[in-house]
């Protein structure tokens, strides 16, 4: 088979210690930690060169300066010093998953040597001794299903199934990098005792730790996974097809108008981690508006309070910042800086409790009751009495009023009127990691895109977690679009031809959710899906190279993806994957009957390889699905092209999106 060959693309350099230059040179010349999963971007890119002997050399090392690194978070621990105090529990499961990683590299190293144990485990360069390999097998084998104890080889843990090395390679490396960037912190610690180097080594001590994440997933990673072969296979192949890849004009440009967008990103997020602790919204204001003053002269300072907020995230605080832009003042704002536009309105849609999900009936293939009924399924003009268990906020945005509501008096002009026929219509699901969003936090890309496509907007405000966790988000979305599907024409007075569904992100996981419910319950599919960078795998075990970017990522970090793995589906669903929560792993039997799909995707998002995976479905199962993957775009990049000085790149890929729509209204025939 023929090598593919593809270029990689450029990322923005880190400083890093000359020593640890030199050492990446030694290991395929990977100098830059934040190209340590782009220089594996794809199977067909990058052919591993390490070997077992390699991958112990890595993995000791690794094990060696954790175990260094260990004592001295200890000491520190004990010395009780304020910086640490407000984060002392937390340190100390940072502690304990360090320790934790120490097991887990030596049962790498028993795993994957295919000399006798007793040959390897007196070796100095494994840091341990057999007193220690016991410990870690008997703390590790009850949370691994792969490890097991075999009695012909003494009871040791060997896994049943050979570990993919190309997998733990790679988080091995990325490993090692974090390793001697944290003993570099170490160093200075020791050097200056004060609170800014103290704040840095919890910095380098949470992302550390989430390695641990990461070289647990390796050891499950299926050997036969296509993201660690070394040679392309038919199913990337017949993805190409589909699949095209896109870079900046100028790429020194684009750099530059990324990182002013990233500077504008991480003042926010500093201003707002420290306004967000004071407690009136006086006080938050105030301490907003003083920091913002201070940050704003020091860009290094904005951006180490930024990063050291999203690394050591505590799950109140980013609540209440990402839910900030659905305060009255903040969204006032918003709707105040933006063009006017004929419809901007608020229905509340009734559920139909008969067609409700939950956890024990995923798989009913049952056609809805809202579709097989005549239900009296009215919509509300007024939030009164508004409960979100029982009803969905829905935003109706339109660049032409079709007059069949009288918005003021909140009731239909004339309830004998012909409905009005419309080409097509678009459900627009926000993202925010299920946490956060909104429709009117969207309203600048709704507003835009109602305009430029001359169609009806349906954006929907469903259930954010943790307070509400999976179904209820994907109920919410549900419900609407068989409301829309069977009732807009009696209570708006519209008829769509067809519909559009549209998501970025977790919005897009809900999109795709959409789509699978309808074809399994037998019920009109969306005529076409523009999904943007979605989330397409909600699983605290699951690793594709990409992930490893979340490690230095300013807006998805690996931190941040916990947090969301964590929040949104239940205790029993994150044991239990299911295709409604997590798109990626949709039946072919289903997906080879998607409708035509287009995707955008960014090139630098930690989610990037869960996409290209499903895109390499979607191809194989011969459904019309095209996707571009703009290289040098990060994760949420629609927010980079909202506003004229943003992202030239951002803006090409959300026209290239509205030029897919357009296509697909165009070739649509003309209503009466």
């Amino acid at each position: 088979m023929e090598k593919l060959e593809f270029s990689q693309p450029k990322i923005p350099t880190v400083d890093i210690d000359k020593k640890i230059e030199k050492f990446y040179d030694q290991h395929d010349g990977a100098s830059d930690p934040t190209i340590l999963g782009q220089r594996i971007h794809y199977p067909f890119r990058y052919t591993f060169k390490t070997d077992k002997k390699e991958l112990l050399s890595l993995l000791r090392t690794s094990n060696k300066v954790l175990k260094e690194f260990d004592d001295d978070l200890t000491k520190l621990l004990n010395e009780k010093h304020p910086i640490f105090l407000t984060y002392e529990e937390e340190l100390k499961q940072v502690d304990a998953r360090i320790r934790n990683m120490e097991l887990l590299i030596v049962v790498c190293i028993i795993n994957i040597c295919e000399n006798s144990i007793d040959d390897i485990i007196y070796e100095e360069s494994t840091y341990g001794l057999k007193k220690h390999l016991f410990e870690a097998i008997d703390e590790i084998k009850n949370d691994i299903p792969y490890f097991s104890v075999n009695s012909e080889v003494e009871n040791y843990a060997l896994r049943e199934a050979e570990i993919n090395i190309n997998a733990v390679y790679c988080v091995c490396l990325a490993l090692v990098k974090q390793s001697w960037l944290t003993m570099m912190s170490m160093a200075n610690l020791k050097d200056q005792d004060d609170k800014h180097t103290r704040r840095d080594l919890l910095y380098v001590s949470f992302k550390l730790a989430a390695f641990f994440d990461f070289l647990y997933s390796a050891l499950l990673v299926p050997k036969d996974c296509v993201f660690w072969d070394t040679e392309p296979t038919p199913e990337v192949e017949k993805m190409l097809r589909c699949y095209e890849y896109r870079d900046p004009e100028n790429i020194e440009e684009h750099l530059e108008a990324t990182k002013k967008k990233l500077e504008s990103f991480d003042l926010t997020i500093a201003v707002a981690s420290k306004g967000f602790r004071s407690g009136s919204m006086f006080k938050q204001l105030f301490d907003g508006v003083r920091f913002l003053i201070k940050y704003k002269k020091d860009k290094d300072r904005a951006k180490t309070q930024s990063q050291f907020f999203m690394t050591v995230l505590q799950e109140k605080t980013i609540l209440r910042m990402m839910r900030f832009t659905e305060t009255d003042l903040v969204k006032t704002q918003i709707r105040r800086g933006l063009d006017p536009i004929a419809v901007d309105k608020k229905i509340y849609i009734p559920f139909s409790e008969g067609d409700l999900l939950t956890e024990d009936n995923l798989d009913d293939d049952t056609c809805p009751i809202m579709i097989q009924e005549d239900l009296e399924m009215k919509c509300k003009f007024s939030k009164k009495k508004y409960d979100p268990t029982k009803s969905v906020k829905v935003r109706i945005v339109s660049g032409v009023d079709w007059m069949g509501v009288n918005w003021k008096k909140k009731k239909l002009v004339d309830p004998d009127m012909e409905p009005i026929e419309v080409k097509a219509v678009m459900i627009h699901i926000h993202g925010g990691g299920f946490l956060g969003g909104s429709s009117s936090s969207s309203r600048s890309t709704t507003f835009r895109w109602s305009e430029k496509l001359g169609i009806p907007l349906f954006s929907i405000d469903y259930r954010l977690s943790p307070d509400y966790k999976f179904p209820d988000a994907l109920n919410d979305c549900w419900q609407a679009y068989l409301w829309i599907l069977k009732y807009s024409e009696r209570y708006l007075k519209l008829k769509p031809l067809k519909i559009i569904v549209n998501g970025d992100s977790a919005g897009g996981n809900l999109c795709i959710g959409i789509i699978n419910l309808a074809i399994q319950k037998n019920v009109k599919m969306p005529d076409f899906g523009f999904i943007i960078y979605p989330s397409l795998r909600i699983s605290p075990v699951h690793l594709v190279p990409s992930f490893l970017l979340s490690c230095d990522d300013q807006l998805l970090n690996s931190t941040f993806l916990k947090l969301v793995l964590q929040s949104y589906p239940t205790d029993y669903m994150r044991d239990n994957e299911h295709y409604l929560l997590s798109p990626g792993i949709t039946p072919d039997s289903m997906v080879s009957r998607y409708p035509p799909m287009r995707f955008l995707i960014a090139g630098l998002d930690p989610l990037r390889d869960d996409q290209i995976q499903f895109m390499m479905k979607m191809a194989s199962c011969e459904i019309d699905v095209k996707a571009i993957e703009y290289r040098y775009l990060v994760h949420a990049f629609l927010g980079q092209a909202n506003d004229p000085e943003g992202v030239e790149e951002a803006k090409k890929a959300e026209e290239q999106g509205l030029e897919w729509v357009q296509e697909f209204i165009d070739d649509l025939p003309d209503t009466a």
